[in-house]
């Protein structure tokens, strides 16, 4: 599937909506009443597999992430925090896949049970299973819809308009026409968490969303920072920001031209992969350095700062004025 290019890119609404919520809640609905269906086709053995896999892949994936992506990075040349992302999600789909197709070969739907009693218990006990279940996906679905809403709501308050007024600029590159798909979906999930809020499970919802509220709030620091490029040049002359940024190794990155056309070309995957940056990023120095930066307070001075009051011109320097008044000397030109 070929894009093309799209001539402007408009920064979407993330006002939220009772129409977006409701719409989204009857589909949560339908969800359940088809696992519900299911469960009672599909038999009490079957479906409660499926319960133990996802619960059981959530486990695996979140308290197995470290183990995961040490094993992954035996084979991806990657950051430890990317590595731990990549082997949460590995960990998760390796269990719950294979325990649900470990239950499929083990029981037999209920349309194969010969009894007539036993297959009306397997039927309403698949139908009761497949119920937990369809709620239990719908629970992860919102946490998911939670996560990725507020990364990028983020992300779109802080570079939206930025990226709105360069695309509409006669001079500027088209925004490509998958790059507008990608930020419109990522508008219309933000939009949809926003419009989720208020919800009576949103406590629960909090509670079992693997990433802490600090980490939502910092990410919207960052993203306000380097969206600001005064925000940003206040950050960078910060002292503990200068001593992380004069560290040896960082400055051997920032010197290398190679990081330095990924980082103009936006290459993250490129980055990320880069030996430098992984080297770095395992270095046990820097990662002792990196715990002791405050980040959220420097941000937060960063974000804080009163406005700076632009530098006078120099004006150049004026003869000192005499009160004297000045005598002029008129000699006789010989000759006259």
């Amino acid at each position: 599937m070929t894009f093309e290019s799209a001539p402007a890119w408009i920064m979407p609404d993330l006002t939220a909506t009772p129409s977006l919520r409701i719409g989204f809640l009857a589909l949560c609905a339908l969800f359940i009443l088809l696992s519900i269906l299911d469960g009672r086709r599909e038999g009490l053995g079957r479906k409660s597999f499926g319960v133990i896999a996802l619960i059981g892949g959530i486990c695996v994936g979140y308290f197995g992430a470290d183990f995961w992506g040490a094993l992954a990075g035996k084979f991806l040349p990657y950051p430890p925090a990317v590595l731990r992302l990549f082997g949460g999600i590995g960990g998760f789909l390796l269990f719950s896949v294979g325990f649900s197709l470990i239950g499929m070969f083990v029981f037999r739907p209920t349309r194969k049970v010969d009894d007539p009693e036993l297959k009306r218990m397997v039927g309403t006990g698949g139908a009761l299973a497949g119920f937990v279940l369809g709620v239990l996906s719908v629970l992860l679905m919102l946490v998911m819809v939670r996560v990725v809403g507020q990364f990028g709501e983020s992300f779109i308050r802080g570079y939206g308009p930025v990226l709105e007024a360069n695309s509409q600029r006669e001079d500027s590159e088209e925004v490509p026409a998958e790059a507008q798909l990608a930020l419109n979906s990522l508008g219309w999930i933000a939009r949809l968490n926003a419009s989720l809020e208020g919800l009576p499970g949103e406590d629960l919802i909090a509670r079992i969303d693997p990433i802490p509220d600090k980490t939502y709030r910092v990410t919207d620091k960052v993203v306000r920072v380097m969206s600001d490029p005064v925000a940003l040049d206040i950050l960078a002359r910060q002292p503990q920001t200068r001593r992380l940024l004069d560290d040896p190794q960082v400055q051997e990155l920032i010197a290398d031209e190679e990081i330095a056309a990924l980082a103009q070309q936006r290459d993250l995957q490129g980055l990320m992969s880069h030996p430098k940056v992984v080297a770095l990023a395992h270095d046990g120095q820097f990662t002792a350095l990196l715990e002791e930066y405050e980040l959220e307070a420097e941000l937060d001075k960063a974000l804080n700062a009163p406005a700076q009051a632009p530098t006078p011109f120099p004006v150049p320097n004026q003869p000192e004025q005499n009160d004297t008044p000045q005598v002029i000397i008129i000699e006789p030109v010989e000759g006259s």
